[in-house]
């Protein structure tokens, strides 16, 4: 769904109808490669005949996703920046996935869907992908583990 002006509208509001329209189809599995980090904040959207909060939106969200029971949501593992927030390289280039070894590749930050999504959600992937050093993907880690 295209919107001429982005963020018009609350994304629960469109999300969860299309989660909700999903359902019905049945879908087996729903996957969303947008993150919902932080709580929409907004006020005021006409939707509907009425007027929606952002708190309204990802509440409809929530409900839709619990709902269904079968949404993946990403957690974004491509940020590493420092402290000060600037962004920095990846601090270490992807090996692949070795038997024996942690399979997991450690991040200081990730960023998981907001509280009440996560808890929602059937399940997670990450967003993590490096590229080789002459420019494709080749393979990728399946794990990311955050320790900080």
């Amino acid at each position: 769904m295209a919107l001429s002006t982005p963020g018009a509208l609350p994304e629960g509001v469109l999300f969860g109808g299309l989660e909700r329209l999903l359902a019905r189809a049945p879908a087996r599995v729903v996957v969303y490669d947008v993150n919902f980090a932080e709580p929409d904040r907004r006020s005021g959207f006409p939707f509907g005949g009425s007027t929606w909060s952002g708190a309204e939106s990802d509440q409809a969200l929530v409900d839709s996703v619990k709902a269904s029971g079968n949404v993946l949501l990403p957690i974004d593992a491509s940020f590493e920046g420092d402290v000060a927030g600037s962004a920095v390289s990846p601090s270490a280039a992807d090996q692949g996935f070795h038997p024996g070894g942690s399979g997991a590749l450690d991040r200081r930050v990730v960023f998981p869907p907001f509280g009440a999504l996560a808890a929602a959600a059937a399940g997670f992937g990450h967003s993590l992908f490096i590229l080789d050093s002459d420019g494709p993907i080749r393979h990728t880690v399946p794990f990311v583990s955050n320790h900080g």
